[in-house]
């Protein structure tokens, strides 16, 4: 389960905070939830030596950008 942000990268639910998880499952229900959690956990024991590490999300640039964004989806509404 995969939430969009317009024209971003889509964020995974294992990056969401602890409250927009909560939130999540009294929209979705705790089992959906827990269980899209686990199928976005890597299947494989080893990691793959060609796969890049992923820099770990920065929760403040996060909120800067869902901040913005809402400012971008009011500016196009009120032209």
């Amino acid at each position: 389960m995969y939430v969009t942000r317009w024209g971003r990268k889509e964020a995974p639910l294992s990056q969401f905070p602890g409250w927009g998880i909560e939130i999540m499952m009294g929209l979705y229900g705790e089992q959906s939830v827990k269980s899209a959690i686990e199928a976005e956990k890597p299947t494989t024991a080893a990691p793959d030596a060609s796969m890049e590490p992923v820099a770990p999300a920065d929760p403040v640039q996060q909120d800067l950008d869902a901040v913005s964004g809402m400012f971008r989806w009011l500016q196009r509404r009120r032209a």
